[in-house]
């Protein structure tokens, strides 16, 4: 039964004329006609209803030059890293696409963007792009200009003069104080585009034989760490490459790379040189994790007289010296290392390394602050010791780490298979364990299979590398607190929906996604969720009914940003208010509403299953990023789900939760940003403000909310006092793609007729 219409703020009841109620009935039948035929500015949210009070916003501009919004994952490519992250709040979110819009001026490797939500405006975007006369491209197509970003997106970190490696280049610097003819990295601020230089005086070399790479920095970008040459006090000469943080309140670089008896190292890597380089940085930059030549180091109290480097994987009581330490992951405070080694470091270490053709490794803590190293993975009982396969990842603080062993750590596990490093034999398994400060050993969650780290290098949806050294390619998420972890297995665990085992066994067709060796699997991917406090693991992607899955689920890979390189991972997993919300693809159809048997976005949260795309659109869609607590759920597709979408371009979209009846959800268009001379100095990070001149601004459909069946009519902004004319209908293309006509244009159509049907 028809309950409420709502115009703007207007409302019609059971008080209104019958003039009002023949043409509210009116309205209602050409929307649904309208809305059968595909009609352009209509949209619909039928069958399972959005969770939360979520609506679709659309995030990317309706003008896109005919380029597309690319995702973690894409099959399109601008170069080798597109960095798309959300601000923790949800409310920007930057992102590449392979054309230019909103300036005819881009780059021809793809655009940078910064979307930004207002109230009472909606979504803007500001094109954040260089020009390619700024020389801030590579070449050889090995990443964007932009490495990273702060959490809140204030401000980002951007290449200039091709950062690759050698090579001078020519044109006028990007900032005051920055020489010119050398490679440089920029702190960009994104609301006034002003640009901090980070090389500020001519280094002790000629320009063609300098070298500069940025590596990581903390989540607010105040310190960052390089590798490059004679980048010490002004005027150093020196041609060795060695480790260097950058601080941005002194725009000082200090040495890095320097061992315990002061000398500097001579080969060096930021962590382990493949992991995850963020987490090698603690979060107030003071402790730095690095791999020299000899072994692994954390050099601590960074730009302070007492700076110090220490040795983690060197013996402390053990039988053997050390020196072969793999960084695994830290707490953010740097205080506790977690590597593996196949040496025997401690008293009371057993890795089975010593005449073992397999050297299997044990997963040591290092206590920076107390010097003290253990074992956390003693087996006494495996000839081969634990072999400590990889981390999933660990707790802010250290207390909690989640990692993979072929070793019989506690009881329900078996002995496992799996290769350390590469692809796993066909039919490998390794088991999953959860260690926890305090406890006498760690706890067996269950057993995986050897393709659930298949290190692809071209990860598709089923592609799965859970305990990968490579953070780049790392799908596992844990929670800041250590409580929960999400991963994708292959293997039939027993899980509280499905105590025997869900049958993953592809339901049509011999295969599911892609294999590590051999044959590819008949078992699909599916993602788990495991929540310490219950002792409890979900299979959150596995078909609710029961059925067998048509297709593999997915979690995504973490944002390159140059080469292997990564720094960020988009947040899978909710955090804050106990949310338990996870999100994740499948190209099974999890809900009735799933019809196109292609990838599409779902949330899982409290033991059900939601569609967040529309399930409908041949070509799917891609979950993106959310923000930390899930009530922005950001993915892209080409399906049009807002009035004003109908360039069949792929687009960013934002599940919001809550949306609120009447919010405006316009798009204004903020030009490029740019600076001159002393203009260009970084301010401090303040939030970006997407406030732009009236002439750059135009405003797009409203949206579909969430909560039931429900027709969105596009009505006018403002009436123009022209004659009617008449509406019609038309057929394009052969499709059944019918157009309503009133005399506006789709452009100008703003607010909404919504029909909310009652239950």
């Amino acid at each position: 039964m028809l309950n409420v219409i709502s115009w703007g703020s207007r409302s019609l009841t059971a008080r209104n004329t019958k003039a009002w109620l023949a043409l509210l009935l009116f309205g209602a039948g050409v929307a649904l006609v309208w809305g059968f035929w595909g009609v352009t500015g209509v949209a619909i949210a039928a069958g399972n209803s959005l969770p939360d009070g979520r609506a679709w916003e659309m995030v990317s501009p309706l003008d896109k030059g005919g380029g597309d919004v690319l995702g973690i994952v894409s099959e399109q490519t601008t170069a080798d890293g597109d960095v798309v992250q959300a601000s923790a709040d949800g409310q920007r979110i930057t992102y590449v696409s392979t054309d230019s819009f909103l300036d005819p001026k881009g780059a021809p490797y793809g655009s940078q963007y910064v979307s930004g939500r207002e109230a009472k405006t909606g979504w803007s975007t500001q094109n954040i792009s260089t020009l390619t006369s700024n020389q801030t491209y590579e070449l050889a197509g090995n990443g964007m200009p932009y490495r990273a970003f702060s959490t809140d997106l204030s401000v980002g970190i951007m290449s200039g003069g091709n950062v690759r490696g050698g090579g001078g280049v020519e044109g006028p610097s990007l900032a005051p104080g920055a020489p010119a003819g050398y490679e440089n990295y920029y702190l960009y601020g994104i609301s006034t585009g002003a640009r901090q230089s980070l090389v500020t005086c001519a280094p002790g070399v000629p320009p063609g034989e300098f070298a500069l790479e940025f590596l990581g920095g903390t989540s607010d970008l105040g310190h960052v760490v390089v590798s490059g040459s004679a980048l010490g006090e002004c005027g150093e000469v020196g041609h060795a490459i060695r480790l260097y943080e950058w601080e941005k309140v002194t725009g000082q670089f200090q040495p890095v790379s320097v061992l315990p008896n002061g000398s500097p190292a001579e080969s060096q890597s930021l962590g382990d040189g493949a992991g995850a380089t963020g987490q090698a940085i603690s979060e107030d930059g003071s402790k730095v994790i690095w791999t020299g030549s000899e072994g692994l180091y954390v050099r601590e109290g960074i730009g302070t007289p007492l700076a110090g480097t220490v040795q983690l994987d060197a013996s402390r009581g053990g039988p053997e010296p050390g020196g072969g330490g793999e960084f695994r992951t830290a707490s953010s405070d740097g205080s506790k290392v977690f590597f593996t080694d196949g040496s025997e470091l401690t008293s009371d270490a057993h890795t089975g390394n010593i005449g073992c053709p397999r050297c299997g490794s044990d997963l040591y803590e290092f206590d920076v602050n107390s010097d003290q190293l253990r074992d956390v993975t003693v087996d006494h009982v495996d000839a081969n010791g634990a072999e400590v396969l990889g981390t999933m990842g660990a707790s802010a603080d250290g207390s909690y780490v989640y990692f993979v062993a072929n070793g019989v750590l506690s009881p329900g596990a078996s002995p496992g298979t799996c290769k350390h490093g590469g692809a796993s034999p066909p039919g490998a398994v390794c088991n999953l364990y959860l260690w926890h400060e305090g406890w006498e050993r760690p706890k067996f969650i269950a057993t995986l299979s050897g393709n659930d780290n298949s290190e692809d290098s071209h990860p598709v949806l089923g592609s799965a590398s859970d305990w990968s050294a490579e953070f780049t390619l790392r799908t596992a998420r844990v929670s800041r607190d250590g409580l929960n972890v999400v991963f994708m297995s292959q293997e039939r665990l027993k899980t509280a929906n499905f105590p025997e085992g869900y049958d993953n066994t592809v339901s049509s067709g011999e295969s599911c996604g892609p294999g590590a060796t051999g044959p590819l699997p008949a078992q699909c991917e599916e993602v788990f969720l495991y929540e310490a406090t219950a002792g409890r693991l979900t299979c959150v992607s596995c078909n609710p009914t029961g059925a067998p899955p048509t297709g593999p689920s997915g979690i995504p890979g973490a944002t390159k940003f140059h080469g292997h390189r990564a720094a960020y991972q988009s947040r899978v997993l909710s955090e804050g208010g106990g949310t338990g919300r996870v999100f994740f693809d499948s190209a099974d159809g999890l809900v009735a509403r799933d019809t196109n048997r292609a990838e599409d976005v779902y949330e899982y949260e409290n033991g059900h299953v939601y569609l967040l795309s529309d399930g409908r659109g041949p070509q799917g869609a891609s979950f993106v990023d959310a923000s930390m607590n899930g009530d922005d759920a950001f993915f892209i597709t080409r399906a049009e789900l807002v009035g004003q979408d109908t360039d069949r371009q792929m687009d960013l979209y934002d599940a919001r939760a809550p949306h609120e009846p009447g919010e405006a959800v316009g798009f204004s268009v903020a030009p490029i940003v740019s600076c001159e001379g002393e203009d260009c100095l970084v301010s401090g990070s303040a939030a970006p403000s997407f406030a732009v001149p009236s002439s750059f601004v135009f405003m797009g459909g409203g949206n579909v909310a969430g909560g039931g069946p429900q027709v969105a009519v596009k009505a006018n902004a403002k009436k123009k006092p022209t004659k009617k004319k008449p509406r019609r209908r038309r057929v394009r293309h052969g499709k059944h793609r019918a157009r309503a006509r009133a005399g506006v244009s789709r452009r100008a159509r703003v607010g909404a007729v919504r029909i909310v049907e009652g239950m």
